[in-house]
């Protein structure tokens, strides 16, 4: 019993001392808020509350159903606003990373999404906020029909949506519209990528 009650009491000394320390810091921890992390994609971070659904901020959207069909056809493109490693790790076929502003590359991806009637933009949902500040800027740049993804990601992937995993590299939107072109039927995961579903 003795021997208990000495782990117990070493266990609270240590968890009193973190909680000092982490107070005495010149950058303490909020310990009731959660953490997220930081979006490698260097347009923001997903905060809890920082934005609120997609209708608030005036967006057009996109519902799951018709983003399925505007992805079989390549009638729409797909914007991933979260993170680099999120987009490697999957994201909806054909889709393209937007870069910061500034990056050399993002001129050609723009260029590339401008052959597209219709952009839709998507992250990782629950108030994360990146897909409206990716839409904002993509119709200050002048693209007129900018649409949100109705769901997110996650959910996208929980239904069952078509998916793909890799690096978005150069971002080569273009080459995987124009492979499909004569691959009817097959979907964006064929011409681009390695297809999850």
């Amino acid at each position: 019993m003795r021997f208990v009650l000495q782990i117990v009491a070493i266990s609270f000394a240590g968890a009193m001392m973190g909680f000092g320390l982490n107070a005495a810091s010149g950058r303490p921890i909020t310990l009731s808020k959660p953490v997220h992390p930081a979006s490698s994609s260097g347009v923001g971070y997903c905060g809890v509350g920082e934005e609120g659904a997609h209708a608030e901020h005036g967006h057009s959207t996109m519902k799951r159903a018709e983003a399925v069909e505007a992805c079989g056809s390549c009638s729409a493109a797909f914007v991933d606003a979260r993170g680099a490693a999120a987009f490697a790790e999957g994201h909806i076929p054909g889709a393209v990373h937007l870069k910061p502003a500034g990056d050399p590359s993002e001129g050609e991806v723009l260029k590339r999404l401008r052959s597209f009637r219709t952009i839709v933009v998507y992250d990782a949902g629950a108030g994360c906020g990146l897909a409206e500040r990716v839409a904002d800027r993509l119709i200050a740049l002048g693209f007129a029909d900018v649409r949100l993804l109705e769901d997110d990601w996650n959910t996208w992937q929980e239904a069952g949506g078509p998916a793909q995993s890799g690096a978005c590299g150069t971002c080569d939107l273009q080459e995987a519209h124009d492979g499909l072109k004569g691959h009817e039927g097959h979907g964006h995961g064929e011409a681009a990528g390695e297809v999850l579903r």
